[in-house]
């Protein structure tokens, strides 16, 4: 995610990650921030409350301003798309120590675009590694 959203999630202004596909995530999972260019590291990590699913209209109205985007640019992010998805995330825990690009991909792990499901193992190795 873009650094700005990665830093509101941390700060707690921003407790809903928007979405336009469904990720295929059970209620309670871990969801690790890995904040993009320039920062380039997973900088803490939430748990996945619930996902609420709806129409943009239906999302917005919903989440008001936990997303910590204006409405312009939540109809920007969702034009054309029929449904809209609404990450409430909690428990958010920010990283003793970001754990940077080359040591995530040293684990064997490339970050995506969007989204990346990893091993149990792998998840907790980066936790790890960002607690110091």
């Amino acid at each position: 995610m873009k650094p700005r959203y990665a830093e509101a999630i941390l700060d707690g202004t921003k407790t809903v990650e928007l979405r336009r596909t469904r990720p295929s995530l059970p209620d309670g999972s871990l969801v690790l921030l890995y904040s993009s260019t320039p920062t380039r590291a997973v900088v803490g990590w939430a748990q996945l409350m619930r996902v609420q699913e709806g129409s943009p209209e239906d999302i917005w109205q919903a989440i008001g301003d936990a997303a910590a985007i204006d409405q312009t640019t939540f109809d920007a992010y969702f034009h054309g798309a029929e449904a809209a998805y609404a990450l409430e995330l909690d428990e958010v825990v920010e990283a003793t120590q970001p754990v940077p690009l080359s040591v995530i991909r040293s684990i064997g792990v490339q970050p995506p675009q969007s989204w990346r499901y990893l091993p149990r193992d792998v998840s907790h190795q980066i936790q790890a590694t960002a607690l110091g």
